[in-house]
């Protein structure tokens, strides 16, 4: 099981908050996602998942 934390920013860069799932077995799906962002941030418009190209995932 692992915890999984997402990081929101806008469209300029800057670090608007986050998004925390906990701890569970399977990662969040792009629905979940989507809702969370639209509970936590309703004023934003959209969103774009940005996956690093380089992940570290401690198990």
């Amino acid at each position: 099981m692992n915890e999984y934390t997402y990081i929101i920013f806008d469209h300029n860069g800057r670090r608007l908050g986050k998004i925390e799932f906990g701890v569970r077995n399977s990662v969040p799906s792009a629905k979940e996602i989507k809702e969370a962002i639209k509970d936590g941030f309703p004023n934003g418009a959209t969103y774009k998942l940005i996956v690093p190209t380089s992940v570290c995932i401690n198990q």
